[in-house]
């Protein structure tokens, strides 16, 4: 059995569409036949259900609660892409410890080829968290001030800190190939990345 491929989508700030990302690549990579499962971990602001569609009973929340299993709280999307929803609202879910975290998906049974860690904008301790339990980290970034520094110091965060080294950027809301080349380009150049 292949070990489960953990894709962390984040970036430095809220806007910049990475829950459209995560989506996006969860169905691109169901239509190539892969089972694929994204854990909604903006566990205070979830929205990945809305853009899927779906309707959420029971969240990650429930689960940690032990109110119910991971599976009961899982929903199915067009066959191979099943969604863990996150919860919206409960400030307490915003305070994990990463063995919290790690508990909301221990007990699924049917496991996904991809696992698709749709994480909460910025730097708290839940997202770098889920980051850090991931083994590709893909950051969105757009032409945007804040959100080109917020991912600038995500980085920088969880290289110096953490010794992640390896990141996958995708520049988002781009009109043209040259500018989303010129957007990795700028943040190629910092700093930390040399």
């Amino acid at each position: 059995m292949n070990p489960v491929q953990v894709i962390a989508v984040t970036g430095g700030r809220g806007g910049c569409g990475k829950t459209n990302v995560s989506v996006n690549l969860a169905l691109g990579l169901a239509a190539l036949g892969r089972r694929v499962m994204i854990l909604d971990a903006d566990l205070v602001l979830a929205n990945a259900h809305v853009l899927l569609g779906l309707a959420s009973k029971q969240t990650v929340a429930d689960v940690l609660r032990g109110t119910c299993s991971a599976e009961q709280a899982m929903l199915s999307f067009k066959g191979n892409v099943r969604l863990l929803p996150g919860t919206c609202g409960d400030l307490s879910m915003a305070h994990l410890t990463a063995t919290q975290q790690i508990h909301a998906v221990s007990d699924i049974h049917d496991t996904p080829d991809v696992l698709i860690i749709d994480t909460a904008s910025g730097i708290s301790d839940s997202t770098i968290n889920f980051i850090r339990a991931s083994r590709q980290v893909l950051v969105v970034i757009t032409d945007e001030p804040a959100s080109f520094n917020g991912a600038y110091n995500l980085i920088k965060l969880l290289n110096r800190n953490y010794g992640i080294n390896h990141f996958h950027v995708l520049a988002n809301m781009t009109r043209t190939p040259h500018e989303g080349r010129a957007l990795f380009s700028r943040l190629s150049r910092s700093p930390i990345a040399s």
